[in-house]
């Protein structure tokens, strides 16, 4: 679960099909495309480089397949409440794609907000 209106780290370990790490010094280009599963409405992107329309991702250790995304306050209070998705593109130097797909993120609550205080 996450609420709307706060900061969101989120670390990404990925893994080859035998469930060894993915090295990702292979893959100049890496973008990671958040949304929410009811609408399928894109609602953030990260990219490896800096790019318009993207923020840059970290990754942590590419020869353990690791990268890391925040979610900045900002955009998350925007965000409608739900299943938040994520899918992960790769492009290698030879310009092949990849990509993981539907990778279930997290559940968006509703930000708290103050109660009225009632005297007693």
């Amino acid at each position: 679960m996450a609420i709307q209106g706060t900061d969101i780290k989120i670390n990404f370990s990925l893994k080859q099909d035998d469930g060894s790490a993915l090295d990702l010094s292979g893959y100049p280009g890496i973008t990671v495309h958040i949304y929410d599963k009811a609408m399928r409405n894109p609602l953030l992107k990260f990219s490896r480089v800096s790019a318009t329309g993207y923020i840059v991702l970290s990754i942590v250790n590419a020869a353990a397949g690791t990268l890391e995304i925040i979610l900045p306050k900002a955009q998350t209070a925007t965000f409608p409440e739900g299943e938040i998705m994520a899918e992960v593109r790769l492009k290698k130097a030879d310009g092949t794609y990849s990509a993981i797909t539907d990778v279930e993120l997290f559940t968006m609550e509703k930000s708290i907000t103050p109660q009225e205080t009632i005297p007693v």
